[in-house]
């Protein structure tokens, strides 16, 4: 994760966003230890009929400016 953040970062960007399944307990719990917040419960059901699932939670992370030292890979 630390090599997507810099490259986030490297390229202008302010935060990160992904979708959690709602089912998936242990990867939320993982990204909220990495410091990703639940914004937004997604329930459509086009969406959940097309993926399979009952729903999904987006997940996001600020991210900060890049500092001096940081490698970029």
């Amino acid at each position: 994760m630390d090599f997507t953040e810099s490259l986030a970062r490297a390229k202008g960007s302010k935060r990160i966003v992904l979708d959690v399944e709602i089912e998936s307990e242990g990867a939320r719990r993982f990204y909220k230890r990495l410091g990703f917040i639940e914004e937004k419960f997604v329930t459509d059901k086009s969406y959940c009929k097309r993926f399979g699932f009952q729903g999904s939670i987006r997940m996001a992370k600020s991210i900060a400016i890049q500092q001096k030292n940081e490698k970029v890979f």
